[in-house]
């Protein structure tokens, strides 16, 4: 027996992708590396197809169909996210047309995990694991190993000790599928869990509120011995790389003892930032760091959002940030309940006042699994089957699902990220500060040109771009 595992794209399509830098800042998908690892230690040949790749997107059905001949996998075990649940039950149907019974089909992934019942409305799909998946996905490959049934909604054990499950399969994958040689960089997770509850993020009902962590020895083992693959560049996935001050702290000093020449970057909330922290972080190599504000307005991003933290905290986090030379990313979302016009623009207003490094601002996408989805769907934004029509071709969502508040338009949401990016971006300080670095790299001027003609001409980055497409 052997398995293939998919990261499908959003859509299988006839035609090459629309945008040149499609599935921009793409990484890959280390859900599921993980699953590979656990498969292939005990024993279970297995092959990851990432359709995802931004250098080698795979979009088209005839040729997938041909690569997972060529494999001739017992099961294929699709993974998806909300966006790519359409190209998921695409190519689920489509295997399902090519051989039949003779393959077990399988499905995972954060929009499942969100809405299990799914498994039950589409049964082109043979069972379904909700939730994390190292163990009870090998349960029932081992099931089907021995020709047992598997079918129905499997509910993922979470592992306690992370340290068992091994280092993620990454030979699976090309690193130039997703990097330009000397980019390469490996994304790498330190726990699992979030306890916080924003009312946009369904994290919490894919790896539970209760954060687990791997020990700082198994963290850094994993670092050494990919360093030289990855240039020692790192990027930690965790949703709160700091949520754990001592965890952090012993990291870092497990990094500096081991004399390890590497740099990375992580994103954490700007009220579990201290100087001294950071100053440990920046010299175990933290270069960059991404923080959520979300709202400029602290009624919405406390009452509304859930967030709990204050105007005060955010300015002292990404003051400290300048003075340390930790590179800040400011991450901004619009659109939310109640939220007015004159709260929209204390979000535009704030980016300039906080002055990071880079922003990011984004409509409030509606996704199945948050409570941004029951107010959505309550108000009548959506419909409850909105996803369900998605996946079955019916809708096209060509622009994707946003929470537009009372009073406004989406038209007004995009007038608003149009004037945050473009007062931010282009001010003559910035620009002057990113040609003197884009001197010394030709990739890098192309990569700002690009972006500067993206937010100049739809007044989004190209990622948002992709998901809109």
């Amino acid at each position: 027996m052997n398995v293939t595992l998919v990261n499908p794209p959003n859509h299988f399509a006839r035609s090459k992708p629309k945008h040149k830098l499609y599935g921009y800042g793409v990484i890959p998908p280390l859900g599921i590396l993980y699953l590979a690892s656990v498969l292939e230690k005990n024993g279970i040949p297995t092959k990851v197809i990432d359709a995802m790749a931004p250098l080698a997107p795979l979009t088209e059905m005839n040729e997938m169909i041909k690569i997972i001949k060529r494999e001739n996998p017992s099961i294929v075990g699709i993974s998806a996210t909300t966006p790519q649940i359409r190209g998921a039950t695409q190519l689920a149907t489509k295997l399902r047309e090519e051989f039949g019974k003779d393959i077990v089909i399988a499905l995972g992934g954060i929009h499942v995990t969100s809405d299990p019942n799914f498994l039950k409305r589409f049964s082109v799909f043979d069972f379904g694991v909700v939730g994390e998946g190292e163990i009870a996905f090998l349960k029932l490959a081992k099931r089907i190993q021995v020709r047992e049934r598997a079918s129905g909604i499997h509910y993922g054990e979470r592992p306690t000790n992370l340290d068992e499950i091994p280092f993620p399969s990454r030979h699976l994958i090309n690193k130039y599928d997703y990097f330009e040689r000397g980019q390469e960089y490996a994304n790498i997770s330190t726990s699992r869990g979030c306890p916080f509850s924003c009312i946009f993020c369904n994290v919490p009902a894919s790896k539970g509120q209760k954060v687990r962590y791997r020990s700082v020895k198994n963290v850094v083992d994993e670092m050494e011995e990919i360093k030289d693959e990855y240039n020692g560049r790192f990027f930690f996935v965790d949703d709160s790389m700091t949520l754990n001050r001592k965890h952090t702290l012993q990291l870092c000093e497990e990094i500096i003892t081991r004399k390890m020449d590497v740099e990375w970057c992580c994103q954490t909330r700007v009220d579990l930032v201290d100087e001294s922290l950071l100053e440990t972080m920046h010299r175990a190599g933290c270069k960059s760091i991404s923080l959520g504000v979300e709202s400029g307005c602290e009624r919405i991003r406390n009452k509304i959002i859930h967030k709990n933290i204050t105007n005060e905290q955010i300015f002292r986090a990404f003051q400290l940030c300048k003075e340390i030379d930790v590179r800040s990313s400011c991450y901004l979302m619009l659109g939310f309940p109640t939220e007015t016009r004159d709260e929209l623009y204390q979000t535009v207003d704030i980016a300039m006042k906080i002055n990071p490094d880079i922003i990011g601002v984004h409509l409030t996408e509606i996704m199945p699994g948050t409570d941004i989805f029951e107010h959505a769907v309550k108000e009548g934004i959506i419909a409850n089957e909105i996803f369900d029509k998605y996946a079955h071709g019916e809708v096209q969502l060509v622009n994707w699902p946003v929470y537009i508040p009372k009073g406004l338009s989406l038209n007004d949401l995009l007038e608003a990220r149009k004037e945050a990016y473009m007062k931010f971006y282009f001010r003559p300080q910035f620009i002057l500060r990113r040609l003197a670095q884009d001197l010394v790299s030709w990739r890098n001027f192309k990569m700002d040109a690009y972006m500067a003609w993206q937010l100049f001409r739809h007044g989004a980055t190209p990622s948002s771009l992709d998901r809109m497409d």
